[in-house]
């Protein structure tokens, strides 16, 4: 799977938020918001291809949490972003 390349992360007023870039009209039915770990694990997997494992290595690398722990945190968040279809 890979994130879209049409979304981005912006921090707005202290928030970072997802848009998708290229499209005339924003669509402002749907916000996603991350925190600073979601941030941090779309900026270690942007770009490229990744699996639910490479998901957990970077939250592994990143916060040094057991893998176990890291591969229910890296489903969580793919399922959020795979549900907003910001992964395809």
């Amino acid at each position: 799977m890979k994130i879209k390349e049409n979304y981005k992360i912006r921090q707005i007023a202290g928030e970072y938020l997802v848009i998708s870039q290229g499209r005339g009209v924003a669509d402002m039915t749907k916000v996603i918001s991350l925190n600073q770990s979601a941030v941090k694990l779309w900026e270690a997997l942007a770009g490229r291809e990744f699996s639910e494992d490479d998901a957990a290595e970077a939250l592994v690398s990143l916060y040094g949490i057991d893998k176990e722990r890291a591969l229910t945190d890296a489903k969580a968040w793919i399922e959020k972003l795979q549900s907003c279809q910001v992964i395809a």
